[in-house]
């Protein structure tokens, strides 16, 4: 057993891909396996990663491809490992499976073998192992857990969305500064939702949660943020908030409306608890016209820079356009856009003739709906 733990940079992408082998078979990859994602994750210069990579693919250990990544409008190279660089990886982890490392967690020392590391610490092996060579320990106090946490799945899933760059790049702005909490206000059907999820998957270097609050409890809130706490490595006995609001993480909070007292209390809770630069992020998806008396927070907290209100606004013309996908007389356009207000989800209902969905999401009669329907097949003759 070797006294340092010390790997090329070769074995150490070979073991970040083989962490990463849930992006094999889906269609879009996440920035992880791109180049950008690995010189991150090994902590390399994009310039020496790209010469391991070509590397590793003459010797058949990795396949290269071009494919869609979250959060990003373009394709990029994307790597996989093949078998043989599985085999490969494995190799590696039994070279290294038996190194006893030095385990930090507060203030006490313990002594874990490499090849139980992810599960006594929750840090995956490729992290382990950059931070064990950087200082010849593992001090938990120090990083935390440096594996990405995610509790998504209450959130929607999100193909496509229309219009709301401006939108995107206003929340990306403030994620960048010292404000901890961000509130979307929108119309229903204007698209708040898909628009923070859309975001939340731009976003690699945070431990993410998505809490739906519809139909929800003041228990289930508190059970939700105490296992996100837990899978953290943080525990939530005494202060739930001052444990969380320590800890890299983004939280969206959806669907804000119609809500219970014990339900405004945790919120206004959370938001009293946070400070500027604080390290927790929340966004807050909150339906226009929420009662004064369901709110979390007030015009003190907006002067202060503790939350920042953000605009939902109505599609424009030309995105509206776009999502309806196909050229209408301009007239029965302005008539559609006057009906359904501009309402992403209405647009996207209209397009596929879904009448009882209209119905469902909107106060429009059965005569409107109908209406609309016949205005979509008023297209421009060519």
């Amino acid at each position: 057993m070797p006294d340092e733990l010390t790997l090329t940079y070769k074995k150490k992408i070979l073991l970040y891909l083989d962490d990463h082998r849930h992006n094999d078979d889906v269609e879009i990859l996440t920035v992880e396996v791109t180049q950008e994602g690995i010189s991150e994750g090994v902590d390399m210069s994009r310039t020496h990663v790209s010469r391991i990579l070509q590397g590793l693919k003459d010797e058949g250990l990795l396949d290269e491809r071009t494919a869609h990544v979250k959060g990003r409008s373009r394709k990029l190279k994307t790597y996989t490992l093949t078998d043989k660089g599985i085999n490969a990886a494995e190799k590696v982890k039994k070279e290294i499976e038996n190194f006893e490392v030095t385990v930090i967690k507060g203030g006490e020392e313990d002594i874990v073998p490499l090849s139980e590391i992810e599960d006594e610490t929750g840090i995956c092996l490729i992290d382990a192992v950059i931070l064990i060579e950087s200082s010849g320990k593992l001090d938990l106090d120090a990083v935390g857990p440096k594996k990405q946490v995610k509790f998504l799945d209450e959130g929607p899933e999100v193909t496509h969305i229309f219009g709301r760059g401006d939108l995107l790049s206003k929340i990306d702005d403030w994620i960048q500064e010292e404000t901890p909490v961000a509130v979307l206000h929108g119309t229903r059907g204007f698209g708040a939702s898909s628009t923070a999820r859309r975001f939340l998957d731009s976003i690699d270097d945070r431990h993410l949660l998505w809490l739906s609050i519809g139909g929800k409890s003041k228990e289930d809130v508190e059970n939700i943020f105490k296992e996100f706490s837990v899978a953290l490595g943080c525990e939530p006995e005494y202060d739930l908030f001052q444990c969380l609001k320590k800890q890299h993480g983004l939280i969206i909070v959806d669907n804000y409306y119609d809500v219970n007292d014990e339900i405004v209390d945790i919120f206004s809770d959370l938001v009293d608890a946070l400070k500027l630069k604080d390290n927790l992020k929340v966004v807050f998806t909150v339906r226009e016209g929420t009662p004064v008396y369901e709110r979390f927070y007030h015009k003190e907290h907006i002067d202060k820079g503790i939350v920042k209100e953000l605009k939902v606004p109505p599609l424009k013309c030309d995105d509206a356009k776009k999502l309806l996908g196909v050229d209408i007389d301009p007239e029965a356009f302005k008539r559609i856009m006057q009906m359904t207000k501009g309402s992403p989800l209405l647009l996207k209902l209209l397009k596929e003739d879904d009448n009882e969905g209209m119905k469902k999401a909107s106060p429009l009669t059965k005569g409107q709906i109908s209406l609309l329907m016949f205005l979509k097949t008023q297209e421009v003759d060519s």
